[in-house]
């Protein structure tokens, strides 16, 4: 749970925006069931304002109940009730954007590039400065494999398999 503090800032929760509990019911939510991918992917989709949990599933290792499909709807149903009430949506959204990149860092991305690059071939490092450069910008259609969740087989991994959302 500890990846999950700050997620009231980032989705526009705090200050004024404020519903009491709001943020509490979505981290509850998620604790419940769902395993998160990366809060990058969860956080940026939420920047969208979506109506339905649907495009956030990408962002999940598990799957989804019925009942927790409901919660996360009912809570996605109050936050853009919220935010309308506010006024602007698209105000929202893109503050949401500015703080909150497209794509981070992560070791099980990185490794391979280096491995490579100890051996000569820079591709991968450079394929990585691109990347990186803008990182509040989804990676143009040829890098999209930097933007995935982490792969199985790195889970375990010695040295690449725990990188928390708030390193």
């Amino acid at each position: 749970m500890g990846e999950l503090r700050g997620w009231g800032a980032q989705a526009q929760l705090a200050g004024p925006h404020r519903i009491d509990g709001l943020g509490h019911r979505l981290t509850k939510a998620i604790a419940h069931g769902i395993e998160l991918g990366f809060c990058t992917g969860v956080i940026r989709q939420l920047s969208e304002i979506p109506d339905t949990i649907e495009p956030l599933k990408a962002s999940f290792y598990a799957g989804s109940t019925e009942e927790l499909d409901g919660k996360w709807n009912s809570w996605l149903q109050r936050w853009r009730e919220l935010l309308e009430s506010q006024g602007n949506l698209d105000g929202a959204s893109a503050a949401m954007k500015r703080a909150n990149p497209a794509i981070t860092w992560r070791e099980w991305l990185v490794a391979p590039a280096y491995e490579q690059a100890r051996e000569g071939d820079t591709t991968l490092i450079k394929e990585l400065q691109q990347v990186f450069s803008t990182p509040y910008e989804a990676p143009p259609a040829e890098l999209a494999r930097y933007d995935q969740l982490k792969p199985r087989e790195f889970f375990n991994a010695g040295g690449v398999s725990h990188y928390s959302c708030s390193s």
